[in-house]
């Protein structure tokens, strides 16, 4: 292979750009189309209009900022998405079609900028290839139908790697100025790009000669400077509505403490305390992370005590027993590059379930495609740039930085798409090279295909990887859908899958019960509330649906009886208090009824609207005790 040829060629390429903007035009295209024919068949996906976890948070936080209603603390997550996605439902509606289609725009962008960036590392016919793989990657058209943060975070995740490395092959004030706004923007979206902005002064260092000099500092400044434009406003509300100084946000100790923790396996959500309430915007992270830390601390905590709080009890665990820690952290950053993409909230091999296109680009069968083959060429592709003297460490860099920063916490398919559409450039590279290196000489493919070959079977191998709870976790979620659209035999059915995957979660029961409960099988409703008492006896929400059983066959003392226990393991349990309130009032017991509306009141769990209601009946309580009723 003539490489001074190559690089000519190259370089004649890159001066090209109607040859370039003829390519941007088809790969868009092919974008789009992929897209398309993926939203038609959206609509048959039973989740689409349904909100859950991250994305109800998500969705909850966006009506909020609408409704200038957000709450008076820190930031405990990014706030850049759930302010776009505020701005979409002000435009639009809260409906979730205008966000699939910006979303759907974000990754068309994200398919041209990965085509540019691999068309000025290594040429047009990488970037092709990238640029089609791009336009087609299963999971990344798979977000972008989430109301999750993630395709905006391959966006500017791609945007900043690509200005960071235009921004040090130029003398171009405004790449730098551009690529420190960008990588601002994508750490006020996700915070864990922040290890990887070393790489500006690291690589201006090597392109120096490995020579600090003044002009190194300056040009760090003041790239580092237009990464604070878009955070510090971020701060400063932290500080002026959280009374506290929080860089960004305060979720880092909880996903610390989930990932590391010593019951933690890297890819599993370990809860951190209870789950008796979710709070505002309906996220149990970060109320049990709070309550949980009041409850060990025996003090109200500020949110930034919180975050600390998680932070050094994980690393107290951690030194407990290092070598797991580090067993642990070398786990997860092999799952982070292997084929199986893992559980976090959604499934996304539930897609195949509803889309054709996705059934033939995401599948399992003994290999993990697409991931599978991607990641081992892009190993490869690090190889033949490493062999070919490309100049292609920046990106090579920003790529395992990120993959380690991610590690640090925990791994799932969603947390790894940001460094997808780079991570397919060098795999397209890699692809670009064999076909070189076949057409020259195929001896010269020995060692590339022994070393794809042994990163295949690594990245491949170990079976089912995903955790048991994940998988019960999506069964669950689907039966909760079905539940709520109160189709009951399909919500049976999905959670007693659940049940089947993993018969000790404990979440399953009481939906499991109540579904049970509608189509009239109150006995086998009971059968269930036991069998989860017998495994979790402090659970309060098992003793909380035997007591309902009891309240509907008008047995008001049985039901008495099992809402106490139920607040004898959660005295703030919100469901029974208010059930203990009501029960009381209809026997008209009324001193034993405001006892515990006012219980009730105190948890602080109730939403402007239900504690207005709450506060009419304590006064038409009053009002029958003044009148002797």
């Amino acid at each position: 292979m003539n490489k001074n040829k190559d690089k000519a060629s190259r370089t004649a390429e890159q001066s090209a750009p109607p040859t370039i903007w003829r390519h941007i035009i088809i790969i868009v295209f092919i974008s789009g189309m992929a897209r398309l024919l993926y939203d038609l068949q959206l609509p048959q996906n039973i989740l689409l209009n349904d909100y859950h976890l991250d994305s109800l948070v998500f969705h909850n936080w966006a009506k909020d900022i609408i409704d200038g209603t957000t709450a008076n603390l820190a930031f405990f997550r990014a706030p850049l998405y759930p302010y776009v996605l505020a701005a979409l439902y002000k435009i639009f509606g809260t409906s979730v079609w205008p966000v699939i289609i910006f979303q759907n725009l974000l990754g068309i962008g994200s398919t041209a900028i990965s085509y540019l960036f691999a068309q000025r590392l290594f040429g047009s016919k990488t970037a092709i290839i990238a640029g089609i793989i791009v336009a087609l990657y299963p999971t990344l058209i798979i977000y972008e139908g989430e109301t999750l943060t993630t395709s905006l975070e391959v966006l500017l995740y791609t945007l900043s790697a690509y200005l960071i490395y235009l921004s040090v092959k130029s003398r171009s004030f405004k790449y730098r100025a551009l690529a420190g706004i960008i990588c601002g923007l994508a750490a006020i979206t996700r915070p864990v790009i922040l290890p990887a902005l070393i790489i500006y002064p690291l690589v201006l260092f090597i392109k120096n000669q490995r020579r600090l000099t003044r002009d190194i500092v300056v040009k760090t400044i003041i790239f580092t400077s237009f990464v604070l434009i878009p955070i510090l406003p971020v701060t400063f509300t932290n500080i002026i509505k959280g009374h506290e100084f929080v860089f960004i946000s305060t979720q880092g100790g909880a996903n610390f403490y989930i990932g590391n923790s010593a019951r933690a396996d890297g890819i599993t959500v370990v809860a951190l305390g209870p789950q008796y309430r979710t709070g505002k915007y309906e996220d149990n992270v970060w109320t049990s992370s709070s309550d949980e830390a009041e409850r060990l601390t025996g003090r109200k905590m500020a949110q930034s005590e919180i975050s600390s709080f998680w932070y050094s009890r994980t690393l107290g665990e951690m030194k407990g027993n290092l070598e797991h820690a580090a067993i642990l952290l070398l786990k997860k950053f092999f799952l982070f590059w292997h084929g199986q993409e893992i559980i976090n909230i959604n499934s996304p091999y539930y897609a195949s379930t509803y889309s054709l296109l996705i059934k033939i680009l995401l599948w399992q069968s003994g290999l993990n495609f697409p991931s599978g083959i991607m990641f081992p060429l892009m190993f490869l592709g690090f190889y033949y740039a490493v062999k070919s003297r490309q100049n292609a460490f920046m990106p090579a860099a920003f790529i395992m930085i990120v993959a380690v920063a991610v590690s640090t916490f925990f791994v799932c398919s969603r947390f790894r798409q940001p460094i997808i559409p780079l991570a397919i450039i060098f795999a397209a590279f890699a692809i670009s090279e064999i076909i070189n290196d076949l057409k020259a000489s195929p001896r010269n493919l020995i060692v590339p295909l022994l070393l794809s070959g042994v990163l295949i079977i690594g990245l491949n191998g170990g079976g089912n990887i995903d955790s048991k709870e994940n998988r019960s976790q999506f069964q669950l979620m689907l039966g909760n859908v079905y539940m709520e659209k109160e189709d009951y035999k399909d919500a049976i059915l999905h959670m007693e899958k659940a049940l089947e995957i993993l018969p000790d979660n404990l979440t399953v029961y009481s939906p499991l019960a109540t579904s049970y409960l509608r189509i009239g099988q109150t006995d086998k409703a009971r059968e269930i509330y036991q069998k989860g008492i017998s495994i979790f006896p402090t659970y309060p929400h098992f003793n909380f649906g035997l007591g309902l059983l009891a309240q509907i066959r008008g047995n008001h003392i049985e039901a008495k009886e099992y809402y106490h226990k139920a607040l004898i393991s959660a005295p703030d349990f919100a469901p029974a208090l208010e059930k203990m309130g009501s029960t009381f009032e209809q026997d008209r017991q009324y001193d034993s009824a405001l006892y515990y509306y006012d219980r009730l009141r105190k948890t602080g769990q109730l939403s402007p609207s239900a504690d207005d209601v709450l506060m009419g009946r304590i006064r038409n309580i009053k009002r029958k005790m003044m009148l002797g009723q």
